[in-house]
């Protein structure tokens, strides 16, 4: 159809149920659209980016307080002795130790173990892979209820907000 009000068809739809498009939304604003939010979206990715790096290298250590017991932790579980002592030695803390462990199974292998950045850079990428899930999982339940299928390995609209928290 050449008319301006042309309207796209799904040959398995009924035509009543067509959506207008073209009188709505020109292809080639939609087209200058997508190209600003593609943009959007890398300048975003790009400070994500800039704010994770800067994160991994700061000293934490000497500002925060949760470092120095997840490091405890660690040299224990480097000498194999137990996460948790006994109240007299005032060296453990009430939060599970599933995080020191999945550090310590992860960088044991290559000696890494005891560095305080590569903890982090672990931590951070478990973080950025816990915004990325949740972010999916919300994007996908949103696509159920909209009736829209998401891209299957497409970022999910809400990862970067997501992953501001880590």
């Amino acid at each position: 159809m050449d008319d301006a009000r042309s309207v796209t068809q799904d040959p398995t739809q009924d035509p009543s149920s067509a959506r207008p498009t073209e009188w709505l939304w020109p292809a080639d604003a939609q087209a200058r659209v997508k190209r600003a939010l593609v943009a959007l979206v890398g300048m975003m990715f790009a400070v994500l980016a800039y704010q994770v790096f800067r994160r991994i290298v700061f000293p934490w250590d000497l500002y925060i307080w949760s470092e120095s017991p997840f490091m405890t932790n660690m040299m224990k579980l480097a000498t194999a002795s137990s996460v948790f002592d006994g109240p007299s030695e005032a060296s453990s803390w009430v939060y599970s130790p599933g995080l020191e462990y999945v550090c310590f199974a992860l960088l044991r292998p290559v000696g890494l173990h005891l560095d305080v950045r590569a903890c982090r850079a672990v931590n951070v990428i478990i973080g950025l892979g816990g915004s990325y899930f949740a972010a999916k999982c919300s994007s996908m339940l949103l696509g159920l209820l909209d009736g829209a299928r998401p891209a299957a390995l497409a970022p999910p609209p809400g990862f970067s907000a997501a992953s501001r928290s880590v």
